[in-house]
């Protein structure tokens, strides 16, 4: 009659704690994984991955089966998991693994991360990776951030240039501020360039925005601004 979980768990924890001989581990090994319903004709290897005063996990290999993971602890609880390729390979930097091989036991002392032909497994992949990010997209980003900074110097130097080289400045009246008949004066001297844009001779740009509102501005860039986005970047007041 088949043993209980907790029977054979505490027996597991017992012989792996006490050092019994490897066989005798290989058959509790086997009780293990048989009574939680895995199919296993004989554990072939097996690794003792952690051993703590209270719980010990073992990594086990059955002959064409992927490995499995077993946990028991002192008090009777048996946890049996994988077995479906999701376990690594074993590796000799985890512990000793050891083999049976008929009557003999062989303690492995090389690294097992490959399986053997006949019994190759997948090596675990808890978490999807994620994609790397395209260097198109990178270079993209980086050339944009390169293209606005160059406009906005750019724009800067025209309109200090504009500033010292216009021979006739467009004075302001007195208030300092243009009224709206100075800019209806302002607009009947100029010449339209563009819809709703108009150049004076002097160098600088009056712009009829959305609303009807007249503006004036140094360069022809901050004047397509602000007629398509009412931005007032450098008004002339």
């Amino acid at each position: 009659m088949p043993r209980d979980k907790a029977s054979i768990a505490t027996d597991l924890f017992a012989a792996i704690t006490l050092k019994f001989e490897s066989r005798q581990i290989a058959a509790y090994l086997k009780e293990a994984l048989i009574v939680s319903r895995r199919l296993c004709e004989r554990v072939a290897d097996y690794q003792v991955f952690l051993e703590q005063p209270n719980r010990v996990v073992i990594k086990a290999k059955c002959p064409g089966r992927p490995i499995f993971g077993i946990t028991v602890a002192n008090n009777g609880f048996l946890s049996v998991y994988g077995g479906d390729g999701m376990l690594a390979s074993f590796s000799v930097t985890d512990g000793p693994v050891v083999t049976l091989q008929s009557e003999e036991v062989v303690v492995a002392e090389y690294q097992t991360d490959q399986p053997r032909e006949a019994e190759k497994e997948p090596q675990a992949v808890p978490m999807p990776a994620r994609p790397p990010i395209s260097p198109w997209i990178i270079a993209s980003l980086a050339i944009n951030i390169f293209v606005i900074g160059a406009l906005l110097i750019g724009v800067f130097f025209i309109w200090k240039w504009i500033g010292t080289k216009q021979e006739k400045p467009v004075k302001a009246p007195r208030n300092s501020r243009f009224s709206s008949s100075d800019k209806d004066d302002l607009l009947t001297e100029s010449k339209e360039i563009l819809p709703d844009i108009f150049q004076h001779p002097d160098g600088v740009f009056i712009v009829r925005g959305r609303h009807g509102k007249r503006r004036i501005f140094p360069i022809i860039i901050t004047a397509i601004l602000y007629r398509d986005y009412g931005v007032k970047l450098f008004e002339v007041r």
